[in-house]
């Protein structure tokens, strides 16, 4: 059965011209990024902005109240893991 070659080479030539235009595009994303001065340059608002452009949303801070209640929830939590394991384990 006779092989194709020049097939073969245009195939494989049209695969690398399209990992290369792939390349190209990536290259040309990443010269647009450090020319802005980075990913994490800040805007005139003082929020970070991400790659995508959104600005970075900040997290409200918890009251005490909060974090007890965060607290008490996860150590119920843990002893219940704790006493499936143990009960497993037997």
């Amino acid at each position: 059965m006779a092989i194709d070659v020049t097939a073969t080479l245009r195939q494989a030539l049209s695969g690398l011209r399209a990992e290369r235009a792939k390349l190209d595009r990536q290259i040309t994303g990443l010269e647009a990024v450090l020319q802005d001065g980075g990913a994490k340059q800040k805007s005139a608002g003082g929020k970070a902005k991400r790659a995508g452009g959104k600005a970075k949303r900040k997290r409200r801070p918890m009251s005490k109240a909060e974090k007890l209640a965060v607290s008490k929830r996860m150590k119920a939590s843990w002893a219940k893991r704790k006493a499936a394991a143990k009960k497993a384990k037997k």
